[in-house]
């Protein structure tokens, strides 16, 4: 009788261990997700230093001077001499500092609004270009570059944003500012699923095997979320900036996702080969 109560006690705590285990790892990629947004989105400098790095990448340079380019021509006339002239001028005047710089305010009026909920629009405009460029070939064709001189701002890119998206977003940043309490509560279900657990190694490969799948299900949901939202956006080149845009500022998730996955595969691993002492096998 009393070994049958001591197992059924066994059982059951093995149970609970395993539920707050669950729950653990569940937190821990909560906690990890978090912090990667505290430190992407509430940070207006490092916000404005990734989208310089967007504006960088080839992909998204060829579709800035594609885009402007394409702007350009309707001004000036798409001559078979002109157009290079034009495509050439451009591509130098984006890594101007002036652009540059636009850039950075730009991406900062976006991280504010995104925080506070209040964005409906993701628009990627160069301001004052047509100066810039036409300085790069007014010793070429001094009538295009006239023409070009007096364009002002470009739209790039602009697509609207969800309200729910924008809802949702409020509500991350407002998570991601606990980032640390979420990390520091990860900690304590992870203690006390060893102390309840009556066999501790055992409880101890359970949490490397959580973390692991948490971090896989992190880099899975990095990757699917990447492919849900390139594949809904149908404006031109809408898709290949929203891609580039997911790299930069979210590419950590995935990275992070795998590093935990590792991490825990490695603990279980070891916890699993190591031998019991005899002061646990009295749990």
């Amino acid at each position: 009788m009393r070994k049958s109560r001591e197992r059924g006690s066994s059982v059951g705590r093995s149970l609970l261990a395993a539920l707050v285990t669950g729950f653990a790892a569940a937190v821990l990629v909560v906690g990890l997700l978090a912090a990667h947004l505290n430190a992407v989105l509430l940070s207006p400098t490092n916000f404005s230093d990734r989208a310089v790095t967007v504006v960088r990448s080839s992909s998204v340079q060829s579709l800035i001077t594609d885009t402007v380019t394409s702007h350009l021509l309707g001004y000036v006339g798409a001559g078979p001499s002109v157009e290079p002239l034009v495509s050439t001028a451009v591509r130098t005047a984006i890594s101007d500092p002036t652009v540059i710089q636009g850039v950075r305010d730009t991406a900062r009026s976006l991280q504010s609004g995104l925080t506070s909920g209040t964005a409906d629009t993701l628009t990627f405009t160069l301001p004052a270009i047509g100066p810039l460029i036409a300085a790069r070939i007014a010793s070429q064709s001094p009538a295009v570059a006239a023409v070009i001189a007096r364009v002002g701002a470009i739209t790039v890119v602009s697509v609207p944003i969800p309200a729910g998206a924008a809802n949702a977003l409020h509500t991350l940043t407002a998570v991601a500012r606990d980032w640390l309490l979420i990390l520091v509560l990860a900690g304590v279900l992870a203690l006390l699923a060893l102390l309840i657990a009556p066999r501790r190694r055992r409880a101890v490969v359970w949490l490397g095997l959580g973390a692991a799948v948490g971090g896989l299900l992190l880099a899975a949901g990095y990757a699917v979320g990447r492919g849900l939202v390139v594949g809904a956006l149908t404006a031109p080149g809408a898709g290949t900036t929203a891609g580039v845009i997911w790299r930069v500022y979210l590419g950590g998730l995935e990275r992070t996702g795998f590093v935990l996955a590792a991490a825990g595969l490695v603990v279980a691993l070891v916890a699993a080969l190591l031998r019991p002492r005899r002061q646990w096998r009295a749990y």
